[in-house]
């Protein structure tokens, strides 16, 4: 069994929860941004291969966002599974039930909201 600080399990929940905030707004941010682009190309007859490289890149950097956070819930996960072993196993941080069993029970999952989205798989399991 895993000797850890209560202070310690607490800081590493609180943290993780800020992060993945962050990702959200990140995201959040990158969505509006996509809109405002979106209304600028539509009322200013810019040429559509600027726009298309425009678009495309904008596009990538949301994916590769969503991927990043991805990856955070898969530390998370793995973080879950250290604390499931050590002598915190019994203190709730937070976390909803739900998810530490898709973080820590091997499977990928795909949320039904997302599917259909034109977002990779990949980026989302």
């Amino acid at each position: 069994m895993f000797k850890i600080s209560e202070s310690a399990t607490r800081v590493i929940a609180n943290d993780t929860q800020h992060t993945i905030s962050g990702y959200d707004e990140a995201l959040l941010r990158n969505a509006r941004l996509a809109v405002s682009v979106l209304e600028t190309i539509s009322t200013s007859k810019l040429p559509v291969r600027d726009t298309n490289h425009v678009l495309k890149a904008m596009q990538n950097s949301s994916a590769h966002l969503l991927e990043a956070r991805a990856d955070m819930a898969r530390a998370i996960g793995h973080l879950t599974s250290i604390k499931r072993r050590s002598n915190q196993a019994p203190m709730a941080m937070g976390c909803p039930d739900e998810v530490e069993e898709v973080f820590t029970s091997g499977e990928k999952r795909v949320s039904e909201t997302v599917v259909g989205s034109g977002i990779p798989e990949s980026v989302l399991a």
